[in-house]
């Protein structure tokens, strides 16, 4: 299986984990996303660190105000392959390029698991 392919059993473990409790996992797959990038970008670990607790911080703000605006079920009809499209061609600020990655990287783990999961489903 490619590296960049999630099995059914990981998409099943993912997904449950996902509705389980989807502001935990909303942050953890944020967080692995903006650490991932500040490490491919080279900085030193000394500045790695302070960068994560300031990126939670700016994570939770804006979950929190955001969190009361969402609808339920407002994404079901999210073409999500299309929104990772959209994000890699927009232009983002050079100090935000970090917060992109996360995003990204959030999106392409949803992505995975939803092909995952039709697999073997035709």
């Amino acid at each position: 299986m490619p590296n960049d392919e999630m099995s059914r059993e990981e998409a099943e473990r993912w997904l449950a984990e996902l509705i389980a409790n989807p502001e935990r996992m909303s942050a953890k797959m944020f967080q692995e996303g903006y650490e991932a990038s500040l490490r491919k970008s080279g900085l030193p670990e000394a500045e790695i660190s302070p960068l994560l607790r300031k990126a939670r911080g700016v994570y939770d703000d804006l979950v929190e105000g955001e969190a009361d605006d969402v609808v339920e079920d407002e994404t079901d009809g999210v073409d999500w392959e299309e929104l990772e499209a959209l994000m890699i061609r927009t232009n983002f600020d050079p100090e935000d390029i970090h917060f992109k990655a996360a995003a990204l990287h959030h999106v392409r783990q949803l992505n995975r698991c939803l092909s995952a999961l039709k697999t073997g489903l035709h």
